[in-house]
């Protein structure tokens, strides 16, 4: 059976390091990508660690916040 071909979104999608460049260069849509692509999973380990969901959004938005432009 031949290899399926991947998801056209796939294969269109910016890589993470065009979304940093983005970002860096002022574009919000760029840190707002990465945001989107990586935050729930932020939120779920900083939950396990902290043991609080508030505490684990603070840190996810501290995450964010403070990501360096």
């Amino acid at each position: 059976m031949p290899p399926r071909p991947a998801p056209a979104s796939a294969s269109t999608a910016p890589t993470d390091e065009a979304l940093v460049a983005l970002a860096r260069a002022g574009e919000a849509a760029g840190l707002g990508r990465l945001y989107d692509r990586y935050a729930t999973r932020m939120l779920r380990v900083a939950c396990r660690l902290t043991g609080s969901t508030a505490d684990a959004e603070d840190i996810v938005h501290d995450v964010f916040v403070g990501l360096p432009t």
